[in-house]
C-alpha cells in the first residue's frame, strides 16, 4: 500500500471517530438532565390556549417531570438523594396512590413535556348566592394518546368499583367523562379554596383527552367545555390575550415553567366569603394584591446548581401609567460595601427620594395607604421629622440599607431596641443638601430631650451619638438619693466616612459599618453567599435587595402578610431556602422586569 493511500485511509478512519464521538457527545449533552440547567429554549405553554382570558391564574411546567427529578439527583448532593427522591415521589404520587394508580406503570408511558394547572374562572356558575366554586384545570400533555386513552379508562373503572356514578357526554366531538373522584388539588390549596369549610375528600371531577394532545382534568365539566370552546375559537384563549403576550414575549428566551396571574383575579379568589372573617386591624392578603398597581404578571422559571432563578414581567394598570426606563447600575453600589458580612437584609440602589415618591405615587389610592398613613403620621409627631423632607430629601445618590443582628453579651444602654430583632444601618453619599438635613435631624433630637454627643469609635473615626438619660427604677425623692447614677441609653449614632454618611441605630452597629468600609472581609460585598446570588441576577439593573433567609425570615413575616399566603403551598422549598435576591430591570411602557435568584442549602 502507498503511503498516500495509508494516511489518507487513516485521516477518513480519524475524521469518522471525532464524528461518531462527537454525535455521541451532543446526544449525551442534549439528553442529559444537566441540560435543563441552560433552560429550554423557546418553550411556550401550549395548554393556554385552552385557557380563558380572565383566568385568575395559570402555572405550566414545560419539562417533562422525570427530566426535573433527574436534574435534582443530578445536582443534589450525595446524602440528599434519597431523601429528595421520596419528596419527590410522595408529592407526585399524592392522589394517584388513593386512586390505586400507580405513576410508573399507568402515568409515565403516556406523560409528555408539559404540565399546566390554570384557575380558569372565579365562579363556576356566576351565580353569587350559592357561594364561589372556582374552576380548577389540570392539562397534561401525551406522547401517546393510546396510553394515555388507556389510562383515563383505567382511572374510571377504579372510580365506578368504588361505587362512583359516571356520566358520559360528547361535546364538539370530544368525550367527557364525569364522576366523583378523589380530589386532584392540592390539600393546602383545597383549605384556602374553601375559605373556612371543611374541603371533601372527594370532588366533582371531569376529564376528556383533547386532540390526543392534552388530558384535562377539571372539577367540573363546564370547565372543560369552556377549554374545548377556547381551542376551537382561539380569540376567547389567553394566547390571545394582549397583557399575557406581551408579559411572556418580555421574559428570557429559556425557561423550565412559566406562570402568569392577574392580581386583581388573584385577590378576588382569596377574599373571604364572609365579611366577619376579616379584621380591621390587619391587611388580608386580599388586600396587598388589590394594592398593586398591576394588571398582570409573567413569571419565568430557571434552575441552576444551588437553586432557582426567576425573571417577571408585570403589566401597570391604567391608573399608573409608567415611562420607558433604563436600568441605572451596572454593577452593586459602593454604598454596600459598607454593610456587615452578617447583615441579614440588605437593600442597596440609587435616589431613594425619587424610589420613595414613585411608590407613594402607585400606593396613594389603594387600600395600604389608610395602614401606612397613621404609623408615617405617628412617626412624624414623635420624632419631628418630615420622612420626606428630612430622611429622603438628602438621599439622591447611592444608598445602602442593613440590618444586622444583636450579639449576645451586648450592652442595653449602647442599642436602642425596636420591634426588630437587630440594628438598622443607612449609608447614603453626600450630597449638597445632606449636611443642612443633619443639622436639622440634630437639632430636632435636642427638642426630644435627646443629648448631642461625640464619640471617638478609635483613633482615626469620630462620631455622633444621640443618647437619652434614663431615671433610675427606683423612682421619688429618696430613690434618687439611694441611686448610684442616672444611666444613659443610645437613641442612635452617625459618622462620616469619606463620601458617604453612615446612620445606625447602635454604636455596635456604626463601628462594624465602619469596620466593614475598611476591611472587605468584613464587609457584605466580601462574602461569598452575597457574591453568588448577587451575581446570578441580570445586569444592568436598578439595584438589589438582599435575605440571608433563616435570620431574616421572621422580620418578612412580619412586615408582609402577604408571604404566608406563598408559604403554605411551598412550605419544603422554604425551609431550605439559605439566600434570596430580588433586582428590578426597567423596561418599555407601562412593563416591568423583576428578577429573582434563590439559593438552597439542598434541592
Amino acid at each position: 500500500m502507498k503511503g498516500r493511500a495509508f494516511f489518507s485511509i487513516l485521516a477518513a478512519i480519524a475524521i469518522s471517530l471525532v464524528a461518531a464521538g462527537a454525535a455521541g457527545a451532543l446526544w449525551i449533552a442534549s439528553n442529559s438532565p444537566l441540560s435543563l440547567l441552560q433552560g429550554i429554549a423557546g418553550a411556550q405553554p401550549e395548554a393556554a390556549v385552552l385557557v380563558p382570558k380572565q383566568a385568575p391564574v395559570m402555572v405550566s411546567l414545560l419539562a417533562n417531570p422525570d427530566r426535573v427529578e433527574a436534574l435534582r439527583q443530578a445536582i443534589a448532593p450525595l446524602g440528599r438523594r434519597r431523601s429528595a427522591r421520596h419528596e419527590w415521589q410522595q408529592a407526585r404520587d399524592a392522589w394517584l396512590n388513593r386512586s390505586s394508580l400507580n405513576y410508573d406503570r399507568d402515568v409515565r408511558p403516556w406523560l409528555g413535556e408539559e404540565l399546566t394547572l390554570a384557575v380558569t374562572t372565579l365562579d363556576i356558575d356566576r351565580d353569587p348566592s350559592n357561594g364561589r366554586h372556582p374552576g380548577y384545570l389540570l392539562a397534561a400533555a401525551t406522547r401517546d394518546p393510546d396510553q394515555a386513552r388507556e389510562f383515563l379508562q383505567l382511572f374510571w373503572q377504579k372510580q365506578a368499583l368504588n361505587g362512583s356514578n359516571l356520566i358520559f357526554e360528547q361535546y364538539k366531538g370530544v368525550k367527557i367523562v364525569r364522576g366523583e373522584a378523589l380530589d386532584v388539588i392540592p390539600r393546602g390549596w383545597a383549605n384556602l379554596a374553601a375559605r373556612g369549610g371543611k374541603p371533601s375528600t372527594q370532588t366533582d371531577l371531569a376529564t376528556a383527552l383533547v386532540a390526543d394532545r392534552f388530558v384535562l382534568l377539571a372539577n367540573d365539566p363546564k370547565v372543560l367545555r369552556e377549554a374545548i370552546n377556547n381551542v376551537q375559537a382561539p380569540d376567547l384563549s389567553l394566547v390571545r390575550e394582549p397583557d399575557y403576550e406581551r408579559a411572556i414575549a418580555a421574559l428570557p428566551e429559556r425557561h423550565l415553567a412559566i406562570a402568569y396571574l392577574s392580581p386583581s383575579g388573584l385577590g378576588q379568589l382569596l377574599e373571604p366569603a364572609t365579611p366577619n372573617r376579616r379584621r380591621a386591624s390587619k391587611l388580608l392578603p386580599s388586600d396587598w394584591l388589590a394594592a398593586l398597581p398591576l394588571r398582570g404578571g409573567a413569571i419565568a422559571l430557571m434552575a441552576d446548581r444551588t437553586g432557582l432563578q426567576a425573571e417577571t414581567a408585570w403589566i401597570a394598570t391604567d391608573d399608573h401609567p409608567l415611562a420607558a426606563a433604563d436600568p441605572a447600575l451596572s454593577e452593586p453600589v459602593a454604598a454596600t460595601r459598607y454593610l456587615p458580612t452578617n447583615a441579614t437584609i440588605a437593600a442597596s440602589g440609587r435616589d431613594l427620594n425619587q424610589l420613595a415618591t414613585q411608590l407613594q405615587q402607585a400606593f396613594a389610592d389603594g387600600p395600604l395607604a389608610p395602614t401606612i398613613a397613621p404609623v408615617l403620621a405617628q412617626f412624624q409627631t414623635q420624632s419631628g421629622l418630615n420622612v420626606q423632607q428630612d430622611l429622603l430629601g438628602w438621599v439622591a445618590d447611592e444608598f445602602a440599607l442593613g440590618l444586622v443582628p444583636v450579639k449576645v453579651g451586648d450592652r442595653a444602654e449602647e442599642r436602642a431596641l425596636g420591634e426588630f430583632p437587630g440594628d438598622w444601618i443607612f449609608v447614603a453619599r453626600r450630597t449638597p443638601d445632606t449636611a443642612a438635613a443633619l443639622d436639622r435631624i440634630d437639632s430636632l433630637a435636642k427638642t426630644q430631650g435627646l443629648t448631642i454627643g461625640s464619640l471617638d469609635l478609635d483613633s482615626n473615626q469620630s462620631a455622633t451619638v444621640w443618647t437619652q438619660l434614663i431615671a433610675p427604677s427606683n423612682a421619688g425623692l429618696m430613690g434618687w438619693r439611694n441611686s448610684d447614677r442616672v444611666s444613659t441609653q443610645v437613641q442612635g449614632a452617625r459618622a462620616t466616612v469619606g463620601d458617604y454618611e453612615i446612620l445606625a441605630t447602635s454604636v455596635p452597629a456604626l463601628a462594624a459599618a465602619v469596620q466593614a468600609g475598611r476591611d472587605p472581609e468584613s464587609s457584605l460585598t466580601g462574602d461569598r453567599l452575597w457574591q453568588a446570588t448577587t451575581a446570578a441576577l441580570p445586569s444592568p439593573n436598578d439595584g438589589n435587595l438582599y435575605f440571608d433567609w433563616p435570620e431574616s425570615r421572621p422580620v418578612v413575616e412580619r412586615l408582609i402578610p402577604l408571604f404566608r399566603l406563598i408559604e403554605v403551598p411551598l412550605r419544603p422549598l422554604f425551609e431550605r431556602l439559605d439566600r434570596l435576591s430580588l433586582t428590578t430591570e426597567g423596561g418599555p411602557e407601562n412593563l416591568r422586569r423583576l428578577s429573582i435568584a434563590a439559593r438552597w442549602t439542598s434541592w
